[in-house]
């Protein structure tokens, strides 16, 4: 992208600078506020729908209540369930008793039902066909097998039941309009008999007046806790998927739901807010299609304004680009005309300001070229002399290797072993450190480099130099910088071992350790000879960590500080060197640097 843009001119970069610093964001914050806006919306219309749902839900509570009420006060009537205990336990009963029983029980039952206009009915239904009925609280049991919410087992009567017809009476007076729910309980005597059934009924439209509150936008409905879904089939038609998507909320949680649900036909609002005391909750879809669509419309009329002053606005930067640049362009003009080897190209005078600086100097850099051209000429000549000359002396490393060879050759002739011996070492050493295809090489080849070294010191001393290497084989193939290990064993002879009046031993010790967390090794090596105090010490250590300024006039740790600085540079600041020692009888100098898995 870096590439293609850079080939456009200078006026269309400019231009697309402003376009991605100025439009973009622009239009990109107008539809962020539109989309915000759209869903503080749909925020609100949840909000407000689950507050009508509360409120409506608040009243079906409190009409359900009343059926509630009755139940309770028809089971705790003494009165009441002493009779129908009677009538339970004899079968002939007098004309009196069943009077009295007209007179006090129904009487306060029709009382009870004129007095609430929630309820419907209230009926108690005798498990026997030659009780007598007492219209219209007693009735027998062929009464109540013909109620939808009839069943053999007594318990699964027990509790709501919703929109169904009185079918009392005869079937021709069914009446299939008058969408009843009941709250269906079992009468039992005080000392545990089983009476009969209690039914106290109420119209759904009383129980659930929002279910016949619908319109054209918005569908109200019951659902209960086993999934069905009971709603006004009246004037405002449901559609089948309006049934489908309120069928999926879940009844049987205990907290209010809400859920945007989009379908083939439109994009709704669900809510479904649970009733205490009822087997289920009340359930809402509103469609939102002709708000989204407002929304939409603002959203696409601010965009295309937004899209079409933008253009006005590019078309106008463009022009003023274009007045900036003239100037500038003509310089440009000039420059190409010198790709053609025409340094006398006149540059013209554009002013004052940074064009009329840049046309300046570019005016002084052709005139300084046409001087450069010359000279370069007399220096390339003088360059090429140099190179011959440089061609001449430079020693050919070959030729070393070869006359090394030669000596060696000699020296095994007349039996000088000592002298092959040291010959080959020295070309050993001479190969490696000459030889730096890598900044980096294994830690056996430097160990190898150090056992050659070693050998040529002592021909150097009259006592002996002894090397002992406990090395891992695992770390001989692990890497670490070229000639690190050299400087160290070099001071370890010239400033622990030389000038004792007996042999010394160099011990070279890895073993793998933890830096940071992250696998490492650490190479030690260990002189015995004259050590530190622990003043000098500190201040070794302080000039390798560069804590302390350079003495020019002493070169002791210059080596070691290399070393430092390598290991740092090619390892980071957790990899360094270290030294520890003890007056007239040790120094050790170790090095950590990661451990590399092969």
């Amino acid at each position: 992208m870096k590439n293609q843009y850079q080939r456009f001119r200078l006026k269309y970069q400019l231009l697309l600078i402003v376009i991605i610093v100025f439009l973009v964001p622009t239009l990109f914050f107008s539809i962020v506020l539109l989309n915000n806006y759209a869903q503080s919306q749909m925020e609100q219309s949840i909000k407000s729908a689950q507050s009508a749902l509360e409120k409506s839900a608040a009243q079906v509570e409190q009409n359900a209540q009343a059926c509630v009420l009755t139940t309770q006060s028809f089971l705790n009537n003494q009165g009441l369930t002493a009779a129908l205990q009677k009538f339970v336990l004899e079968e002939n009963t007098n004309a009196l008793e069943l009077l009295d029983f007209k007179l006090t029980e129904v009487t306060a039952n029709d009382r009870l039902i004129n007095n609430n206009p929630y309820l419907y009915q209230a009926r108690i239904y005798m498990d026997s066909d030659r009780i007598t009925e007492i219209m219209p609280l007693l009735y027998n049991r062929r009464r109540m097998q013909r109620q939808p919410w009839y069943q053999k087992e007594r318990s699964l009567m027990e509790g709501w039941h919703f929109n169904y017809s009185d079918r009392l009476f005869d079937s021709e007076s069914w009446n299939n309009e008058q969408h009843l729910a009941s709250l269906v309980s079992c009468c039992y005597s005080f000392d545990g008999m089983y009476l009969g059934i209690l039914e106290v009924s109420t119209r759904m439209d009383l129980l659930f007046p929002t279910l016949f509150q619908n319109d054209k936008e918005t569908w109200n409905g019951f659902l209960t806790t086993d999934g069905r879904l009971y709603y006004n089939t009246g004037d405002v038609p449901w559609e089948p998927e309006t049934t489908s998507i309120l069928s999926q909320l879940d009844a049987n949680r205990a907290e209010p739901q809400h859920s945007i649900q989009k379908t083939e036909k439109g994009t709704y609002i669900l809510c479904y807010y649970p009733l205490s005391g009822l087997p289920g909750g009340l359930v809402t879809a509103s469609r939102l299609d002709e708000k989204m669509q407002g929304i939409k419309t603002t959203q696409n009329l601010l965009v295309t304004g937004i899209v079409l002053l933008g253009i006005c606005f590019c078309l106008f930067i463009s022009k003023l680009i274009d007045m900036v640049l003239k100037r500038f362009y003509r310089v440009v003009s000039a420059i190409e005309s010198t790709q053609s080897e025409n340094l006398s190209v006149e540059i013209p005078e554009t002013g004052n300001d940074e064009i009329g600086i840049l046309a300046s100097s570019i005016r002084r850099m052709t005139e300084r070229i046409q001087v450069l051209v010359s000279e370069s000429v007399q220096r390339e000549r003088l360059i090429k002399d140099s190179e011959i000359r440089a061609l001449q002396n430079q020693i050919n490393t070959h030729f070393i290797y070869n006359v090394l060879e030669s000596i060696k050759m000699m020296a095994e002739i007349d039996e000088k072993y000592d002298i092959s011996d040291a010959v080959t070492s020295l070309g050993k050493l001479l190969r490696y450190s000459m030889k730096w295809s890598s900044p980096l090489v294994t830690v056996g080849d430097e160990l190898e480099y150090i056992r050659n070294y070693i050998s040529l010191m002592r021909l150097r001393y009259d006592y002996s130099i002894f090397l002992t290497i406990e090395i891992p084989k695992e770390l001989l193939d692990q890497h670490i910088p070229k000639m690190s290990l050299q400087p160290i064993i070099e001071n370890a002879i010239y400033h622990g071992i030389e000038g004792l009046p007996e042999d010394a031993t160099i011990k070279i010790q890895g073993y793998r350790c933890q830096v940071d967390n992250e696998d490492a090794f650490r190479i030690e090596i260990t002189d015995s000879g004259r050590g530190m105090t622990t003043e000098q010490l500190t201040a070794l250590q302080d000039r390798i960590d560069g804590r302390s300024p350079d003495n020019p006039s002493s070169s002791h740790g210059i080596g070691l500080k290399n070393v430092q600085d390598r290991i740092t540079l090619f390892f980071g600041a957790s990899y360094r060197l270290q030294v520890a020692a003890e007056k007239d009888r040790y120094t050790q100098v170790s090095i950590t640097v990661p451990f590399c898995e092969n």
